[in-house]
């Protein structure tokens, strides 16, 4: 269900694009498979296209609850998330932060996520031809944004 999620709002992203977004260069969408077994898809399609800025979407669980697992840093309600880490990747702290002015300038309130139970597609990409510097936009509980770059 999470990965249907993020299809939607990818094919929501490039319908709101349009053209505007063309002046900046090409953009590529593409839904990758096999996320929750190695992070296989991404890494195929990353190579292929070798990217300068990449834009993975997800989910991630909220943390309110009384799991063990969860470290009570993602409260549904409280704001999309800007992931700092998960166990494929550490986000880069210049896109991080530029990730937290954008919430702050557009009156959103954020909650920063750490979150080592899980891997994401932004963790494949990182990695992929002389590495991608990437971080994680913000992003729901319920839907969550990586960045790349």
């Amino acid at each position: 269900m999470d990965d249907r999620a993020g299809c939607a709002l990818l094919i929501r992203l490039l319908q709101n694009i349009g053209v505007s977004g063309a002046q900046h260069g090409d953009i590529y969408g593409a839904f990758t498979v096999q996320e929750e077994v190695g992070l296989r898809g991404a890494s195929v399609v990353s190579n292929a296209v070798v990217p300068e800025f990449a834009l993975a979407l997800d989910t991630t669980p909220t943390s309110d609850t009384f799991d063990v697992l969860m470290t009570g840093t993602r409260t549904l309600g409280n704001g999309p998330c800007i992931k700092i880490a998960d166990k494929s990747l550490i986000a880069h702290p210049l896109v991080t932060q530029h990730l937290e002015k954008v919430a702050v300038e557009g009156n959103i309130p954020y909650q920063q996520e750490v979150f080592m139970g899980i891997g994401t597609d932004a963790g494949a990409i990182h990695m992929t031809n002389k590495g991608v510097t990437t971080a994680l936009s913000p992003s729901h509980p319920a839907t969550h944004i990586h960045l790349s770059k």
